[in-house]
């Protein structure tokens, strides 16, 4: 199967990357951020920052023809390790069942941020 690079709607790095790309199967993404995906603004909380990550990922993988059930691995780095509040709430809202999550690293440091991105996220999936 040949490599195919996945684009979402509302979400680009501005550059000639793709939001994700799959082979054979297995989902990964670039570094996916809050960016409101129908302005293309970075809202100023986390908490919309967030639900903007998570939004993306659901994105990512129906553009793979998966889903977040398909996720077995994600890195989260947020500006504030200390802020895992606002990303908890959306992890266990996303993931519910304690039994069928994937794992989950998360960083702190904005070594690469833009001014303004306070949680920036990749994940691996694999797809039946």
């Amino acid at each position: 199967m040949k490599r195919r690079s996945l684009s979402i709607p509302g979400f680009s790095h501005g550059a000639p990357v793709p939001s994700g790309c799959m082979k054979n199967g297995i989902v990964v993404t670039g570094g996916l951020s809050g960016k409101d995906p129908v302005t293309g603004d970075m809202p100023a909380s986390l908490d919309e920052q967030c639900r903007n990550v998570f939004q993306h990922m659901r994105a990512v993988m129906a553009a793979a023809g998966g889903s977040i059930d398909d996720i077995v691995k994600v890195e989260v780095w947020l500006l504030n390790l200390s802020d895992k509040a606002a990303l908890n709430r959306e992890w266990v809202a996303m993931f519910p069942d304690p039994e069928a999550r994937p794992t989950r690293h998360a960083f702190s440091g904005a070594g690469d941020f833009d001014p303004d991105v306070k949680i920036v996220c990749n994940l691996m999936a694999v797809l039946d």
